[in-house]
């Protein structure tokens, strides 16, 4: 974030000051205009003013007395907003990648061909390098993928979260299939807890590849042991499936 957006401010680290390239590219037309900063985004170093080899964009000042004073606000924003036009390149590009994949495995799957191993983990990298592309400007698409990126910085949390979500299902299970064997409830006989329980513990239509009535618990072991990423690996249909619902 402070990257993409951060304030301008010093780096120690590299000697420099530093400054979000989104937040310079909205600076530089407030201070620029449209014009300019556009022809920078767009054309990069081959349009404005050159000194030293370095891409200068100048904002004019009409003084009362009638003279013209030009300001230089060095080569930073220049840099920056190259950095966004890159950044924004490889947006677009990725992005057109990603639905040329989707189309066809919809078509795959409407002449019902399997997709093969090599052929569906190639695109999983694909649409995985598309959304850490779109994350850089969290708008539209990148918003999921900065809560899916925030939300693993901890993987311990994560973890424990996950580990506290299959105890609490584990004793849910043992309770729904003590007290009607496992069957589907009748919201008419049925206890209101068993009806709420019982949606938790078993899925209700097949979803990431667990067909209707599987016990939800078993998903939780999958993935607390790993087994679902070998899964990925040998069956990435299955994941596609959930990462097709991104686009």
């Amino acid at each position: 974030m402070l990257n993409r957006f951060g304030i301008l401010r010093p780096s120690w680290e590299t000697g420099e000051a530093t400054l979000g390239y989104w937040r310079a590219l909205a600076q530089a037309y407030g201070a620029f205009g449209a014009k300019a900063t556009l022809k920078q985004f767009l054309l990069g170093n081959f349009t404005n003013k050159f000194k030293d080899g370095v891409s200068k964009l100048t904002y004019i000042d009409n003084a009362k007395n009638g003279k013209q004073e030009i300001y230089e606000l060095g080569d930073i924003y220049a840099r920056k907003i190259n950095h966004a036009s890159k950044d924004a390149l490889a947006m677009i590009i990725l992005l057109s990648l990603s639905m040329m994949a989707l189309g066809a495995l919809r078509r795959r799957a409407d002449d019902d061909e399997p997709v093969d191993i090599i052929t569906g983990n190639l695109i999983r990298i694909l649409w995985g390098t598309t959304g850490e592309a779109t994350s850089v400007f969290p708008l539209g698409a990148g918003t999921d993928e900065y809560i899916r990126n925030f939300s693993t910085a901890l993987p311990m949390a994560r973890e424990l979260s996950k580990a506290y979500q299959t105890v609490d299902r584990l004793f849910k299970t043992a309770f729904v299939m003590i007290a009607g064997q496992g069957e589907e409830p009748d919201p008419d006989i049925d206890a209101n807890w068993y009806v709420e329980w019982y949606k938790d513990v078993f899925y209700t239509s097949s979803s990431s590849g667990y067909p209707e009535g599987t016990m939800k618990l078993k998903k939780d072991l999958h993935d607390l042991t790993g087994y679902s990423n070998i899964r990925g690996l040998c069956k990435p249909e299955v994941r596609l499936k959930s990462m097709a619902s991104r686009f």
